[in-house]
């Protein structure tokens, strides 16, 4: 594995895990935003949309690994017919 490619490894994994936080934390403060009467029914609106944006990081993040495992297989295979 070259160093490039080691760096790059390094920053997609450091980004998915940034995701994978905040895809909690906004998940979090969805579950925190929720009203408990009715009086506050606008939050509601805010807690929904927060958890949509929670669970659009969460597919983000998901499809992120896909590529990152999809180009290292791709890599893995040059490397097996002696690219490197």
């Amino acid at each position: 594995m070259s160093v490039l490619n080691n760096q790059q490894t390094r920053g997609s994994i450091f980004k998915v895990n940034m995701m994978l936080i905040g895809s909690v934390v906004q998940g979090l403060a969805a579950y925190w935003f929720w009203p408990t009467s009715k009086e506050w029914w606008m939050l509601y609106i805010y807690s929904v949309l927060i958890g949509c944006a929670a669970i659009a990081t969460l597919i983000q993040a998901l499809r992120l690994i896909w590529q990152i495992y999809h180009r290292d297989s791709i890599f893995g295979e040059y490397r097996k017919k002696g690219g490197e």
